[in-house]
């Protein structure tokens, strides 16, 4: 929560319920421990960082004790990589696509992995970690589609499959790669794309693919010539 929300004071009594769903009496104690472990950390970085996770005191009435880390935005990972990737993807409206790729990649190079993969937390907690990685798996789908108008079809391939076998329910990426596929001369293989993703609608949701996703396997079958996908950014 510190890191999610640099120079804003977090009151205890937000970061138990981060931490747990359910109370616990050694709850104040533990936190303290974390937050000793935080300011270690940030000592090993910069020594003048572990100064910067403030603990601001309650008046014992109505102002309760939070703790706040006064650093800028742009020094923690998650900030940083929410800006590059909302530059990428003014550049990719732009038609800059050579200029989104580089952006996109940089923003993607700052994650080792799911979002709190290596923290506990509470249902709300994940709740925002699973959005931290909606937003990094839509930012891959944007760098594919950046390298796509790019001509790097064929390179693009494994990488969208990554994603689908992740989340086999993203519509975006299944057009991605039947055009991909298309576009490489696997008319089958981009047909049998369609199916997989109208089975896998069906069994997880109950409903058939987006009208965009059969227009686009309608198309295929009529051997058109297809335009560069495309993913609705904003």
């Amino acid at each position: 929560m510190l890191l999610l929300e640099p120079r804003q004071q977090i009151h205890l009594d937000t970061l138990r319920e981060a931490l747990w769903d359910r109370p616990i009496s050694s709850a104040a104690a533990n936190l303290r421990n974390y937050v000793a472990l935080i300011r270690g950390a940030l000592r090993k970085v910069d020594e003048r960082l572990s100064d910067s996770l403030l603990t601001v005191p309650g008046n014992g009435v109505g102002l309760k004790a939070s703790y706040q880390l006064d650093v800028n935005r742009e020094l923690i990972d998650v900030h940083r990589f929410r800006s590059l990737a909302a530059q990428g993807r003014r550049q990719l409206n732009a038609r800059n696509a050579k200029a989104a790729i580089e952006t996109l990649e940089r923003a993607l190079r700052l994650w080792r992995g799911p979002a709190g993969i290596d923290a506990a937390g509470s249902s709300c907690l994940r709740r925002r970690l699973d959005a931290l990685d909606e937003h990094r798996i839509g930012t891959q789908e944007c760098l594919m589609l950046a390298q796509f108008s790019q001509g790097h079809v064929s390179s693009i391939i494994p990488n969208v499959r990554d994603v689908l076998a992740t989340d086999p329910l993203r519509e975006p990426s299944w057009m991605l790669l039947m055009k991909a596929l298309y576009a490489g001369g696997a008319v089958s293989a981009a047909l049998g794309a369609y199916q997989q993703a109208r089975r896998a609608l069906g069994e997880e949701l109950g409903i058939e693919p987006s009208s965009e996703l059969q227009e686009l396997h309608v198309a295929i079958l009529r051997g058109d010539r297809l335009a560069s996908p495309r993913f609705g950014i904003a």
